[in-house]
């Protein structure tokens, strides 16, 4: 019984192992044409494109990134309604969860931080 079921689960695993080395080729490939389409825009100077069942638009984000980790470490420590250990050893999410408050609340660019904005490709299907 439990040879069998081992079986069944190794030749599932096989199964799953093989699909997702499928699916990492096209999405490289899709990753690489987004990329093309979204430097063709640029190229042309659009923030937008549609196609018969498609639309392309370009969309700038502002990002949060760690310039100087030290610095970030030394400010969570100094402010005293923080809870240092929520976001030693920085995790990201949660930290730049904190910067983009501070700065959208209180006007605070949180030191050994940067704000950046990034421009990314949105596809959408037409209609949908």
């Amino acid at each position: 019984m439990i040879a069998e079921l081992l079986e069944k689960v190794g030749e599932q695993k096989k199964t799953v192992d093989e699909a997702y080395k499928r699916y990492v080729k096209v999405k490289e490939k899709y990753e690489h044409m987004r990329t093309e389409l979204q430097i063709a825009l640029d190229n042309a100077g659009l923030k937008s494109a549609k196609g018969d069942e498609y639309l392309a638009s370009i969309v700038s984000k502002s990002d949060v990134v760690i310039t100087n980790e030290q610095d970030v470490i030394e400010w969570l420590r100094n402010e005293p309604d923080i809870e240092v250990d929520e976001y030693i050893g920085l995790k990201l999410t949660s930290l730049k969860g904190l910067v983009n408050y501070r700065l959208k609340e209180q006007g605070e660019i949180v030191p050994g931080t940067d704000r950046v904005i990034k421009d990314s490709i949105v596809i959408k299907r037409n209609g949908g």
